[in-house]
């Protein structure tokens, strides 16, 4: 498995908007259009969480699949939890990786198996390489020796 990273251009480090200029400039550049319709400063920085947990859950998510299940899962449960408000956000990438990780959590934990958890792997696998692509997430700079041994 690919480790990655969020500390990329696009990705805000915090979920703080208004007080952080990097944040915003970060924002910005994930989507101007999406930024610019928002408005007002407080719905900005809800969008601006949205990204931000939703994105480092992927990267946890994805991360934690190296050093097995258990972990890994319990990760997408708690962040489906806490987060459940992000069905509601005006980011519709946001609202999709949740449905994409509620439905992951959900047809691993109903009945696990070892070809669910492969499928599950490589579709987050793709996500990540996409994500990558657009320059959302990068690989990480730490352990690339070990990423490429597995």
């Amino acid at each position: 498995m690919i480790i990655y990273s969020t500390r990329t251009n696009k990705l805000p480090t915090s979920t703080e908007f208004y007080n952080n200029k990097t944040n915003g400039l970060k924002m910005f550049r994930y989507d101007e259009t999406l930024m610019s319709n928002c408005g007002d400063y407080r719905i900005q920085e809800k969008v601006t969480c949205d990204v931000y947990y939703t994105y480092n859950a992927l990267v946890d998510f994805n991360n934690s699949l190296d050093k097995g299940n258990d972990s890994s899962f319990e990760v997408l449960d708690k962040y489906i939890k806490e987060h459940s408000d992000i069905k509601e956000s005006r980011d519709r990438k946001c609202i999709n990786y949740y449905d994409k990780m509620c439905y992951w959590y959900n047809s691993y934990t109903t009945s696990p198996s070892e070809e669910k958890l492969k499928k599950i792997c490589t579709e987050i696998q793709q996500l990540m390489k996409f994500l990558e692509k657009q320059g959302i997430v990068k690989e990480s700079g730490c352990n690339l020796k070990r990423n490429y041994i597995d």
